[in-house]
């Protein structure tokens, strides 16, 4: 089954001054839901759950400067509850501590693979060049990018989806934007080396981006065909009625009518642990990225 989106949430500012937010969301029937994050302080956002179940944070990603901080991360929970569920973030109680929050859900999606800090996430600060592209190599086919980017710099510029990514939400302000973006288009192929990137509309400018990535439900058939639903249950219905006519004329039918149905118990569609489907990235270092980011509000 192909990756597709459910359902998103426009990522917008939600608090200022508090120590857990809740929002609602309906996520539909999905088998993932992410959660964008950025918060005014480092270390600020403490946890997530999501229907009562707690979530993963997958990457976290910081600048600061002169008069600003951000701290970005992505959250993940695979096999969400459906429909309309409470969002619940618990964060530190910390002055002008204001957060911008997205969610999106997608179907087609097994786990999360999540890369070291070095490689799943980027930034540039001033001065800079006028693009920012994050680079990973994913270990299963069909497996997409999602990712959220901060920009913090003139207001006369900003920043945009770039090659080979689209734009799912934004919320921009003077000076300042938060992107939640993912792969384009969603349906990538093979796997291998995938990027999303961002672009500016100068140089020196401030701006980070962070990815993880999302692989596929694989469809049961390619489930390791030794998941073998021995069928040996010798149904042999060897009904011989054996007519064995005597000399003395009495036809005899002795009706030896033995259907002996045999279920033995290695008939047992043993779905033996060889079967387990294996997926075991190598290279999914599954660390979470932690560098320094700034922002104003």
């Amino acid at each position: 089954m192909a990756i597709a989106r459910v359902s998103e949430r426009t990522i917008s500012r939600v608090d200022n001054d508090t120590t857990t937010i809740t929002i609602s969301h309906d996520g539909g029937t999905c088998d993932c839901i992410i959660v964008q994050a950025g918060n005014e302080f480092a270390g600020g956002l403490l946890s997530m759950t999501y229907g009562g179940v707690a979530m993963t944070q997958l990457t976290a990603i910081t600048y600061g400067g002169s008069g600003a901080s951000q701290e970005d991360t992505i959250w993940g929970l695979i096999a969400p509850p459906t429909g309309v569920q409470n969002l619940v973030i618990t964060k530190n109680l910390l002055t002008n501590n204001r957060t911008v929050i997205g969610i999106t859900t997608y179907s087609g999606v097994s786990e999360f693979e999540t890369f070291p800090a070095a490689s799943n996430t980027g930034q540039v600060v001033n001065p800079s060049p006028d693009s920012l592209t994050v680079s990973v190599t994913t270990a299963f086919d069909d497996s997409i990018l999602v990712g959220k980017a901060f920009f913090v710099g003139s207001a006369s510029d900003d920043i945009n989806a770039g090659a080979n990514t689209q734009e799912v939400s934004s919320w921009r302000r003077v000076g300042i934007s938060d992107l939640v973006l993912e792969s384009s288009p969603l349906l990538t192929g093979t796997a291998g080396t995938e990027s999303l990137q961002v672009t500016c509309g100068s140089t020196g400018q401030n701006f980070m981006l962070s990815v993880v990535a999302l692989s596929p439900a694989i469809p049961s058939p390619s489930k390791s065909p030794s998941a073998s639903a021995s069928p040996s249950a010798s149904r042999s219905p060897s009904h011989s009625l054996s007519s064995s006519l005597s000399n003395s004329g009495s036809s005899s039918k002795s009706p030896s009518s033995s259907a002996s149905v045999s279920v033995s118990p290695s008939v047992s569609p043993s779905l033996s642990p060889s079967s387990s489907l294996s997926r075991s990235p190598s290279d999914s270092a599954g660390g979470t990225s932690t560098s320094n980011f700034l922002i104003m509000f």
